[in-house]
Parts: structure tokens; C-alpha cells; sequence
């Protein structure tokens, strides 16, 4: 199956500071389609030079590569390997950049496939079937706070510690990447990679709304014009990847199962007042029989020519209920054969901290 993509890419500086410390690159080597934005810390130069020096070591790991390489996880987590020894190098041998480091997010495209890995709190996200979700899951203080259950994700907003990052590329911080499982692509699904720039200032509601209604690069200048006009307070950074052509994503099992179970929930419902109606209906008649209103004081024999019928509507009853009941142990069967439980997954994230500047 061919596949086109259509991408946008934008990194501004935002309206709080002098330099851009964030930078972005996108590749293609032997049919493998990279994408990288890093967001670089470290003070004046430092952070500035950082980001620039991941982009690039991640580039240069994967223009060597055999063009047969398949375990694309693994390239990708030796890559932002290498961007860390190449940082710390630096950091080590000019005392200016000793506190120089990197957030890294790298989306991997190959074959219908997407591989993403990352370090610190720049994010990955998708867009697929009118559903948007984060793939990444932050390395931060406030994540390990949320996590626990110490503050809820509206408080880890505005936490004083918000910028504090528990993984990074270089010196300061954890370097262990954390590399996400291959996910299969389809038509119409929409990457969005970012600094926190710009999810420090735009919900993810509205970034939805925008790379919904918007081509790529549109969407891209768009998000940077909201978050400016909310204070552009840090750098801001985004490439957006629209998969226009490819495998149409198949039908969701889940959803049928559903439909599946509320239906037959449904059918039992309107069966039992259905059954309640009738013998509401019978049991009065029987009473009226069983009991006939007097006409005057006069205790007159009256012939019993009702018996017949009583007997007659108590053997409809009967095979009126039985008639129902039938049909709704068949539907409840139907309703229980659709629905079968599924199994899932967890991560975890590491202690040792730096804060971006």
C-alpha cells in the first residue's frame, strides 16, 4: 500500500524571549521519514546550541544505516543515545555549556508504521477517527506528582515546578529514552509533535479544532498565533504530519460490542413492560369476571356463561408469556454472545531531575 503524507512545520520564539532555544528537522533516508523536535535548556547559548546538536546527531545516526535496517525501536533509541554523548561531550569540555541539555521527540515513519521515542516534557500526539490523544507521557516533576495522586493535571498546569524535567538529553538529567511499541498508520491519521511552548498556553481541545479544519502548514502558523496571543511565553515549536493517502483504518470491534449489548439491554426492557402490559390487562378482565358488579339488592341466579371465556383468556395468557419469554431468552443470548472482555499496558518514570530554563 503507497502512502502520501502531507506535513507542516513551524518554530518561533515566542514574545518573552530573545533567542529560539527550540529546533526542529525533518528527514527522509531510504524510504524512512523522520521527524524531531527538540527543545534545548542550559542558559544564554547553551540550551540554543543543545537542540541544534540532537537534530543533528539524530540525523547523522540515521544517514548511516544500512538501508535494510528493520528494528527501527531500537535505531531510534540509539540515536537519541548518541545525541546525549555528543551533548555531554560538549558540556564537559566547554565549561559555558556545563548545564547545556535537550527534549527530544522523534516520530519514525516506515513501511505503515510509526515509531516514536522521546526524552522530557515535549509531546506526541494523534489524531485518529475524531479522537485526539497524547502518545507520550511526560518525564517531569509534575507527572510523577499527577501519577501518585498528589495533584490532578488542571493543578499540574500552573505548579510552580511545572518546568522541572526528569529526563533529558545531557548532563543534568536522566538519559534513558523511552521508546513506544510500532503503531500502524492509516488514512486521514494526523502526528502533531511540539514543544510545551505551545501546550503550556493551548488546550488540547482546541489544537484538535485547529489541525481538523486546516491543512498542515496552516494549522501549524495558526497554533503559534494562539499561543502568542495567550503571551507567548516560551519558544514555540510544532511539526504537524497528515497521512493523506494509505490503509483505511478498519472497523473498531469495541464499538459493535456495544451497540451490540445496549440493543439486547434494550429488547429485554421493552419485552418485560410489554409482558407487564398484558398481565395488567388479563388480571383486571379476570377480576371483573370473577367478580361481577350487582345490578340491584335482588339475589337473582344469574347463569354462568363467562366460564368459558375465562378459560379461554387465561390459555391466551399463557401463550402470550410463553410466546415473549422465548423471544427474549433468544434476544439476551444474541445481546451475551456479542460482548467479550479484551486484556492492556503501563510505564513508569525516573527520579533524577533538571530544569529548563
Amino acid at each position: 500500500m503507497k502512502y502520501i503524507f502531507e506535513s507542516g512545520n513551524i518554530s518561533d520564539v515566542g514574545k518573552k524571549r530573545t533567542r529560539n532555544e527550540d529546533y526542529f528537522g525533518q528527514y527522509e533516508f531510504n524510504g524512512v521519514k523522520i521527524y524531531i523536535v527538540c527543545d534545548g535548556m542550559g542558559g544564554y547559548t547553551g540550551g540554543e546550541f543543545a537542540s541544534r546538536l540532537a537534530v543533528n546527531e539524530i540525523k547523522e545516526h540515521f544517514e548511516s544505516l544500512n538501508p535494510n535496517t528493520e528494528n527501527f525501536g531500537d535505531e531510534l533509541k540509539s540515536s537519541l543515545l548518541r545525541a546525549d554523548a555528543a551533548i555531554k561531550k560538549k558540556a564537559t569540555s566547554d565549561p559555558e555549556m556545563k548545564e547545556m541539555g535537550s527534549t527530544a521527540v522523534v516520530l519514525l515513519i516506515k513501511d505503515g508504521f510509526a515509531n516514536i521515542a522521546h526524552l522530557g516534557d515535549s509531546r506526541v500526539y494523534l489524531h485518529r477517527d475524531g479522537m485526539f490523544h497524547r502518545i507520550t507521557k511526560d518525564h517531569s516533576l509534575v507527572q510523577q506528582m499527577v501519577d501518585g495522586g498528589i495533584i490532578d493535571a488542571e493543578q499540574a498546569k500552573t505548579h510552580p515546578n511545572r518546568n522541572v524535567i526528569s529526563r533529558s538529553l545531557g548532563p543534568d538529567g536522566s538519559s534513558e529514552p523511552e521508546v513506544e511499541q510500532p503503531l500502524s498508520i492509516y488514512k486521514n491519521d494526523i502526528f502533531l509533535l511540539c514543544t510545551d511552548g505551545l501546550t503550556s498556553l493551548v488546550e488540547d481541545e482546541e489544537i484538535k479544532s485547529i489541525i481538523e479544519g486546516m491543512d498542515a502548514q496552516s494549522a501549524c502558523i495558526e497554533l503559534v498565533n494562539m499561543a502568542n496571543d495567550r503571551g507567548g511565553n516560551d519558544n514555540i515549536t510544532i511539526q504537524i504530519v497528515k497521512v493523506v493517502k494509505g490503509k483505511s483504518l478498519p472497523p473498531i470491534p469495541e464499538k459493535k460490542k456495544t451497540l451490540f449489548k445496549f440493543s439486547g439491554i434494550g429488547l429485554g426492557v421493552f419485552l418485560l413492560l410489554l409482558i407487564s402490559f398484558i398481565f395488567a390487562d388479563d388480571f383486571s378482565n379476570m377480576l371483573k369476571t370473577v367478580n361481577p358488579v350487582k345490578n340491584d339488592s335482588t339475589n337473582t341466579a344469574v347463569p354462568d356463561t363467562n366460564a368459558k371465556n375465562d378459560t379461554t383468556s387465561i390459555d391466551t395468557s399463557k401463550n402470550k408469556v410463553n410466546s415473549i419469554e422465548n423471544t427474549l431468552v433468544t434476544g439476551a443470548q444474541n445481546a451475551i454472545e456479542q460482548v467479550t472482555p479484551k486484556p492492556g499496558t503501563d510505564s513508569s518514570t525516573n527520579n533524577k531531575q533538571g530544569e529548563k530554563k
